[in-house]
């Protein structure tokens, strides 16, 4: 009996903290949290406005490292020369990456060679809720991690238009829906 009732319990909790969980609007993929200081600045592979942004908030002095965990080779070019004239500042990379999944574990490998308790995540605005999802989920639970979306005005993402069908925003919306989905059902149940 306590068998077919964990069977029938377990399911129902996993699909009511997916009911809770899922993005149902344009407005809930987004994840702003306060910026401070870190150990290190991770930018997943992606758009050039997140390394732009990234490379801001160390010339900021948020951090005094950047980590790169698999990008375009001309976004880590940007990378190497902007960071080399910034003094006392660090920058490694991973040369591949194919998805953000596999951005966070290489970051957990970065991490675990490295003294890393406080990182900003830098990447953008729709893909903010599903990359700080999937990060707490693969880096260990003692690394703070702080959402450094770039802010909506630097990003090409106008949330106004993510309710209006035929448009991009509508679009990248509806597709970081089925993305945090799969990825809901494919790590969900992942502890590290």
């Amino acid at each position: 009996m306590k068998f077919l009732l964990i069977i029938f319990i377990v399911p129902v909790l996993w699909l009511a903290n997916l009911a809770i969980q899922f993005p149902y609007a344009p407005e809930q993929l987004l994840r702003y949290d306060v910026i401070e200081k870190a150990d290190v600045i991770v930018i997943p592979s992606g758009e050039f406005i997140r390394v732009k942004y990234g490379v801001e908030l160390l010339q900021k002095g948020y951090a005094k490292k950047i980590f790169s965990p698999g990008d375009a080779p001309y976004n880590i070019k940007y990378l190497q020369r902007e960071i080399s004239k910034i003094r006392n500042t660090s920058f490694s990379y991973v040369s591949f990456s194919d998805s953000t999944y596999q951005d966070a574990t290489n970051t957990r490998e970065f991490i675990l060679k490295n003294p890393i308790h406080t990182l900003l995540l830098v990447t953008s605005p729709y893909h903010s809720k599903r990359t700080y999802w999937i990060f707490r989920r693969v880096l260990p639970r003692s690394v703070k991690i702080i959402s450094a979306t770039v802010p909506q005005l630097e990003s090409d993402f106008d949330i106004k238009l993510a309710h209006t069908p035929c448009t991009w925003e509508y679009g990248i919306s509806r597709l970081e829906q089925k993305k945090f989905l799969g990825y809901y059902f494919k790590y969900g149940w992942r502890i590290f």
